[in-house]
């Protein structure tokens, strides 16, 4: 964005300094690409830019393709001793989608809170092939999930006995 520098530090006031954290700022960085996108006044190259870019904000997995690994944890807030109730605080499953194997490198997205791994496991295979679970009812151990290549030397996740 040379020569439009008030656009590029309006686009980078969107996105948080130091770690994300969560995807919360994709929603107002949709409606300043689309606002982009759309302006008249701006030159058509980066209309087109901003509209590519608008469609990774949107969709990421369909902007960024399918690819390295989703960590999916439960978060047991039953099990931790602090002044609030498990009711204020409820259970759920974490998910992370992350472009390198070993869950320490970068990130592409982080889910939202799931309440049930069915939700979780559909989020994460819209992203990848490549999922790990650790599982409510095993915590501590870690498998495998998706149909990707990675990660066969951990047992596959089938559900507990009822």
């Amino acid at each position: 964005m040379s020569g439009h520098t008030y656009l590029a530090v309006r686009l980078s006031e969107t996105i948080p300094d130091g770690d994300i954290g969560t995807d919360e700022h994709r929603g107002l960085l949709a409606e300043q690409l689309s606002a982009l996108a759309d302006n008249p006044g701006l030159e058509q190259e980066l209309c087109v830019e901003a509209s590519r870019l608008l469609d990774i904000a949107r969709d990421l997995p369909r902007g960024i393709g399918r690819g390295g690994t989703v960590w999916i944890v439960w978060v047991d807030r039953t099990a931790r001793s602090h002044a609030l109730s498990a009711e204020d605080e409820p259970s759920f499953y974490y998910a992370s989608w992350q472009p390198s194997e070993d869950g320490e490198n970068d990130l592409y997205e982080d889910g939202p809170n799931f309440s049930s791994l069915y939700e979780a496991l559909a989020w994460a295979s819209r992203r990848t092939d490549n999922i790990v679970v650790e599982p409510a009812w095993d915590p501590g151990v870690y498998y495998r999930a998706g149909t990707g290549t990675l990660w066969k030397d951990m047992p596959p996740l089938v559900e507990p006995p009822a």
